[in-house]
């Protein structure tokens, strides 16, 4: 039996060791059964690396999306503030979130959602780093980005979540504002 499957995910690990390296090795074999499926590699300048993992959605066995999933979740354990997994599975888009810990599954989400925040803002042309410099909206803001995908709790988007792009309108007036400060400082 086989479903369209796809996912990507970035995963920040510390120095390479032998353990570390055997778990690598086990994920680059399975992906080797995925057409255009991409693992790269790249050391940090403080010693650690990351894992950029691209597996285009395409036809994979049901056993196969178990293999890469058990390989993933083989490097939780590494992961010091945990990774998210997104995910498109028979045409439905979703993340999992992964870390040896809960609290490290939690970093893993509040980090993908502050990350997806930032990307929807930036195509708006807004900056979130901007936005959190204004003291009486940062913490409207952080709250708001819990809100809109969960609180970090849990390894799934929350049910009752908002869609990013309508969420960026809101901060539009916002950002026009601190332009608008910005310039007037200068």
């Amino acid at each position: 039996m086989s479903a369209r499957y796809g996912c990507s995910t970035e995963i920040h690990l510390p120095a390479i060791t032998s353990a570390i390296a055997a778990s690598v090795k086990g994920l680059k074999k399975i992906l080797k059964w995925i057409n255009d499926a991409q693992i790269n590699d790249e050391s940090a300048s403080d010693g650690t690396a990351w894992l950029n993992v691209q597996c285009p959605e395409q036809n994979c066995g049901h056993s196969f999306v178990k293999d890469l999933d058990e390989a993933i979740d083989d490097l939780a354990q590494y992961a010091p503030d945990g990774f998210a997994v997104e995910y498109v599975y028979e045409g439905d888009l979703g993340v999992d979130f992964y870390g040896s810990t809960p609290e490290t599954k939690a970093i893993a989400k509040r980090n993908w959602n502050f990350g997806k925040a930032a990307h929807y803002l930036e195509e708006e042309g807004i900056h979130l780093e901007s936005l959190l410099k204004i003291p009486v909206a940062a913490q409207a803001i952080v709250e708001d980005i819990k809100l809109a995908y969960g609180t970090g709790v849990g390894n799934e988007i929350d049910k009752e979540c908002r869609d990013w792009p309508d969420w960026v309108v809101r901060y539009r007036s916002l950002a026009e504002l601190l332009q608008n400060v910005t310039a007037t400082n200068h």
